[in-house]
């Protein structure tokens, strides 16, 4: 029996190319920027209230949401996340995950 879903290995090969056009090595990763070479992708920092992020679709068209009241590290891990997302369900027009209870991510 294996312990990883047949999918881990297309993620992992995904984030692979993606590293390797951005020419990173090792970390840190610069999340942002590669996120935002992705020319028909937007970020945008907003007040997201109980949302950590999201995606919208449009066509061609993807903005990510991030929750600005978020501490930094957090955004940076919501901004990867969603980025993940965007580039894995591609055809969903919208996505996004609630934000957990602070206590359950500590």
């Amino acid at each position: 029996m294996s312990l990883t879903r047949p999918r881990y290995a297309l993620i992992e090969r995904r984030v692979s190319h993606i590293l390797d056009m951005a020419r990173v090595t090792r970390p840190p990763v610069p999340v942002e920027a590669i996120v935002r070479a992705h020319s028909e992708i937007t970020v945008r920092y907003s007040d997201l209230q109980e949302v950590s992020g999201l995606v919208i679709r449009k066509g061609t068209s993807v903005v990510i949401g991030v929750n600005k009241a978020h501490p930094v590290a957090r955004k940076r891990f919501t901004l990867a996340h969603e980025f993940g997302h965007a580039v894995l369900h591609v055809g969903q027009e919208l996505r996004f995950d609630p934000m957990r209870r602070r206590k359950a991510l500590m």
